[in-house]
């Protein structure tokens, strides 16, 4: 009988939680509007810049990176 109920409780609390990670896969965290996040290099006059979110920059400002100043 407690063999049962212990069963019980795991199979509820296993389901419980790939059903919180899988809400997590489904539903990923978004950025704020005023924030891109991407990766890439700058290399001379030829910049090479990946987003994860398809889209433009308005500015981008490359005052101070010669010297690791922001």
């Amino acid at each position: 009988m407690i063999k049962k109920h212990i069963l019980n409780v795991t199979i509820i609390v296993l389901l419980a939680i790939s059903s919180f990670f899988i809400y997590l896969k489904l539903n990923p965290p978004t950025l704020p509007e005023n924030l891109i996040a991407g990766s890439g290099r700058l290399d001379g006059d030829i910049i090479t810049l990946n987003t994860k979110y398809p889209g433009r920059l308005k500015c981008f400002s490359t005052r101070g990176a010669i010297f690791g100043e922001w």
